[in-house]
């Protein structure tokens, strides 16, 4: 009777010591791409090298939560901070104001930590914490929108970067980012794919007409995430089946007014 009770207290232990060993790596993993982040700054050479050790880390992270809880689609949930990772870093390249850089790479830390924080707690009820995880999805994604358009205008006006290319990493980059909205928004059924497709199609075609405006690279940014915020959001109350004239006017209202405040008092070049 000794050598079950022995085992059952031996697992216990081992799995009491891999859930503080999980925690650990909330609070690390910030702090390292932090110092990854400090290092390109201080060497411009190593940001290839530092986006890439940083995206592995969170990628390895959410692995250890999901090796902790077993819980499925494991895979999507490093789409957003991968993502936010990268746009932060290679929006911080075109910023000539060290202050602006540094709060950005802060500002990194901070979003990453939480929704590390929030997504250990998520795999263990994903119940209770999918609406946190929802708005975490909402408003980084508005974020990652505007970096990797921003980035986009930015490497092309500023290094003359093909505009063909640049638009096919953004029409990747809208393709993760709509597929990671509706799995964390559990909207499944037939037909995703094709909707994903229609919704990058229309986004990547509003890019590609701003891009012709005389505007600086962040007004154009800054317009292509609210584009995104308008279409997204219609798209998933379409896809809840709970789209209704009230929804269309506020998300058209907000986008249409938002664009046109932009536009107004934007200093056009």
């Amino acid at each position: 009777m000794r050598v079950p009770c022995f085992n059952f207290y031996f697992v216990f232990y081992l799995r009491f010591w891999y859930m503080k060993y999980c925690k650990i790596f909330v609070l690390a993993t910030p702090v390292a791409i932090y110092i990854l982040f400090q290092a390109f700054y201080i060497n411009p050479c190593l940001i290839y090298a530092s986006l890439v050790l940083s995206n592995i880390l969170i990628l390895f992270t959410i692995y250890q939560f999901y090796k902790l809880w077993r819980a499925k689609k494991w895979v999507s949930l490093g789409i957003l901070p991968i993502l936010f990772n990268t746009g932060v870093g290679i929006y911080s390249t075109l910023l000539m104001n060290s202050a602006i850089v540094q709060f950005l790479f802060f500002i990194n830390l901070v979003f990453i930590f939480y929704y590390l924080r929030n997504a250990y707690y998520y795999f263990k009820t994903p119940r209770k914490y999918a609406p946190i995880m929802q708005n975490f999805s909402s408003y980084g994604n508005f974020l990652i929108i505007f970096f990797i358009s921003a980035s986009i205008f930015g490497l092309h006006s500023l290094l003359n970067v093909s505009i063909w290319l640049l638009m096919m990493i953004f029409a990747a980059v809208v393709v993760f980012v709509t597929y990671e909205v509706l799995i964390t928004n559990e909207i499944n059924g037939k037909g995703k794919g094709l909707y994903i497709f229609l919704y990058t199609l229309a986004l990547v075609e509003f890019v590609w007409a701003i891009y012709f405006l005389p505007l600086n690279y962040n007004i154009l940014g800054l317009a292509a995430a609210i584009c995104y915020y308008v279409l997204i959001g219609l798209l998933k109350f379409y896809l809840k089946d709970s789209l209704d004239q009230r929804a269309t006017k506020i998300y058209l209202t907000f986008g249409i007014m938002g664009l046109l405040l932009l536009l107004l008092t934007a200093q056009w070049r």
